[in-house]
C-alpha cells in the first residue's frame, strides 16, 4: 500500500543523527528549529502534530498546534497530554510505538477544529488564572 506522505521532525534531540540515517529513503524533512514569529504559518501547512515525548513537563508545543487546529497524538508522558482526552487528540503509552503507529493510522478520525474550541473553553488563560488566585489564595 502506497501511502503518501510528509513528515517534519523538528528538534534536536539526542537521536536525531540515528534518526536520519533510518529515515534516508523516506519523505522526512528534518529542522532543527523554527523562528517564533513563523510557527503559526509552520503549523497550518500540516495536517497533523506528534509529539512522542517520553518527559514533557509542560508540552505548550502542543496547545500551539491545537491553537492552529490540529489534532494531536501525544505521548501520555507530556504534561499537557496528562489530562487531554478530547474529539481532537490522541493519547498512548511511551515507548509503546505500536500504539503510537495505531494512533497514527487512525489520525483522521480526529477533530482538528475541536482544538480551539477546547483551548477557549477548558484551557483559557483567563479561567486558568481565576483557578491559580483561588487556589493560592
Amino acid at each position: 500500500m502506497d501511502i503518501d506522505y510528509e513528515l517534519t521532525l523538528v528538534g534536536e534531540g539526542s537521536l536525531k543523527g540515528e534518526t536520519m540515517l533510518i529515515g534516508k529513503d523516506m519523505n522526512i524533512k528534518f529542522i532543527d528549529s523554527i523562528p517564533n514569529n513563523k510557527i503559526d504559518k509552520f503549523y497550518q501547512k500540516h495536517n497533523l502534530f506528534v509529539l512522542p515525548s517520553r518527559s514533557d513537563p509542560v508540552g505548550m508545543v502542543v496547545f500551539e498546534a491545537m491553537s492552529n487546529g490540529l489534532p494531536c497524538i501525544i505521548s501520555e508522558n507530556v504534561g499537557a497530554g496528562r489530562d487531554i482526552n478530547y474529539p481532537s487528540s490522541f493519547r498512548f503509552e511511551s515507548g509503546n510505538y505500536k500504539e503510537l503507529a495505531y494512533c497514527i493510522r487512525h489520525w483522521e478520525e480526529l477533530d482538528g477544529k475541536e482544538s480551539l474550541k477546547i483551548l477557549k473553553e477548558i484551557h483559557n488563560p483567563k479561567k486558568i488564572k481565576k483557578q491559580l488566585i483561588s487556589v493560592l489564595s
